[in-house]
Parts: C-alpha cells; sequence; structure tokens
C-alpha cells in the first residue's frame, strides 16, 4: 500500500506541475492572453472554487430532488436548468469538456441482473 500511495503522490505532483505551467482556463491569468503572470488563488478564493459548480454533483437523498412515479430520477445537464427541474440539474459551461462519474453505492440485485 505504501508502494502504490508513494506513486500516487508522484503522478499528483506531476499532474499539479503540468496544469501550472500552462493553465488552460484564463481564470488563472492576471492579464487576458495567458500572460506569465499566474494567479496562484483562481477566481479570487483561496479554496480554488469559482462561484459556479465547479465539481456538481447530486444524489436522490438531497435535498428538492425530484422522484418520478416509478422510482427513477431525470437528471438534466446544461449552462441553465430548465424550469421546475432546478434540483434535478448539473450545470455545464458552454465550450468546457466535462465526464461523468456515476457511482452506485449499495446498488440492490436490480442493478445486478439489469432490470
Amino acid at each position: 500500500m505504501q508502494k502504490i500511495l508513494t506513486k500516487a503522490a508522484m503522478a499528483g505532483a506531476a499532474t499539479v506541475k503540468t496544469i501550472w505551467s500552462n493553465p488552460r482556463d484564463e481564470i488563472f491569468y492576471f492579464y487576458p492572453g495567458k500572460s506569465q503572470w499566474l494567479n496562484p488563488f483562481p477566481g479570487g478564493e483561496y479554496t480554488w472554487v469559482k462561484k459556479d459548480a465547479q465539481f456538481p454533483g447530486i444524489d436522490n437523498k438531497q435535498a428538492g430532488m425530484i422522484k418520478n412515479t416509478d422510482g427513477s430520477y431525470d437528471i438534466f445537464f446544461g449552462p441553465k436548468a430548465p424550469k421546475g427541474q432546478e434540483n434535478n440539474w448539473i450545470q455545464t459551461v458552454p465550450g468546457k469538456s466535462w465526464s461523468v462519474i456515476f457511482r452506485l453505492d449499495g446498488p440492490l440485485e436490480a442493478c445486478y441482473n439489469k432490470t
């Protein structure tokens, strides 16, 4: 485990150095046009989180989620929430990529037999 964690720490350090050497997001730069002056606190926050949903997520335990009559949930992705679906919506930013991570905690038999 120590060997795995050591390798993970090395990969994390290399990732940070790579991202910091040439950030893609303009928020990291003090001046427009990707100048050499970088902002160590993008968005003016020491937490490195913007006011938008930089690391969004929802789950069925979240207050206000709208549940369908069959027990399922509809989840909406887009720059703006559909009217009345704000609690079932994940923000996307036009022109920026995103990916989905789907996590099942303690799935029931229906998950395994695909019903």
